[in-house]
């Protein structure tokens, strides 16, 4: 859902994120006979609790115009999926199984049928976490092995306590998890603004303009005047550089602007600048705390 643009897909932006939402999963759509029977056969309470709420949601979170509207004014393309989590599809999909199970003056024959039937619907309509077999992780932090050899490598390399970085996307993602100590260059956002395209005004372009040059390098394969790319990672304060393939025409460049290659994984080649002036961050410190 973070590759999809309000921008371009304009109305139909709400259905193309239900349906990356959904997957294969069916919950949703049973969610949606649920409502339909309680609008069919619900107490006054029934509808009180889930109907009525439900309408508030799809004359606002289904509604197609709110996302194009409200994006006129703040950028929800990477957060607006979220609000899918508010629908209550679980809560109401066990109490009608409860209550169906739980019907008075039925035998348990019935009600052991019932329960089974729900069952298989739930298992049918669901996905498996492990449909394709048990993955086993690598270590006890559930990361690849390779982010903490990027990590140590960093640390032993770096010239600051809190040395800064830009690598790949996924190694981002990844790192940002298991090692806080080491800082990042761009941000979730201005990384996933940058290649997907998505507009920036001007203002949000001047501020993000040496994150956004760097990213160029590192994503694009641009090559950007050495005077001027060394002076982002100064003003950024970047000091290591993590390119994902080896044989990469990022590397040649990189050693041609001066950069050093101070260690390398199975995938990944650790390139690092010699800040003119590091700046020594500071960490809040919770050690107190825990």
């Amino acid at each position: 859902m973070q590759t999809l643009s309000i921008e371009k897909a304009g109305l139909s932006y709400i259905f193309q994120c239900l349906e990356l939402y959904s997957g294969e999963c069916l919950y949703l759509f049973l969610y949606g006979i649920g409502i339909i029977f309680i609008l069919w056969k619900g107490r006054k309470s029934e509808k009180r609790t889930f109907l009525y709420p439900s309408l508030v949601l799809l004359l606002t979170v289904f509604n197609p115009l709110l996302p194009v509207t409200v994006n006129r004014f703040f950028d929800v393309n990477k957060e607006y999926y979220r609000t899918l989590w508010i629908v209550p599809v679980v809560p109401l999909l066990a109490y009608l199984a409860v209550k169906f199970v739980t019907l008075p003056n039925r035998n348990t024959n019935y009600r052991n049928a019932v329960f089974l039937g729900f069952c298989c619907i739930f298992l049918g309509a669901g996905t498996f976490v492990y449909a394709d077999g048990y993955i086993e992780q690598e270590n006890v932090y559930k990361v690849p092995n390779e982010v903490i050899e990027v990590s140590e490598l960093i640390h032993e390399n770096a010239l600051v306590k809190y040395p800064k970085a830009i690598c790949d996307f996924r190694l981002h993602m990844e790192l940002r998890q298991y090692d806080a100590s080491i800082l990042l260059t761009a941000d979730r956002s201005q990384y996933l603004a940058v290649m997907q395209g998505t507009h920036q005004d001007d203002q949000m372009l001047e501020q993000n303009q040496a994150v956004n040059r760097i990213l160029d390098v590192i994503l694009k394969g641009e090559e950007v005047p050495k005077k001027e790319f060394l002076g982002y990672l100064d003003q950024t304060n970047t000091e290591f550089v993590v390119v994902e393939a080896k044989n990469s025409v990022v590397l040649n460049y990189l050693s041609r602007m001066g950069l050093n290659r101070v260690g390398e994984t199975e995938e990944r080649v650790l390139m690092h600048y010699d800040l003119k002036n590091p700046i020594q961050y500071e960490l809040a410190d919770y050690s107190a705390y825990w």
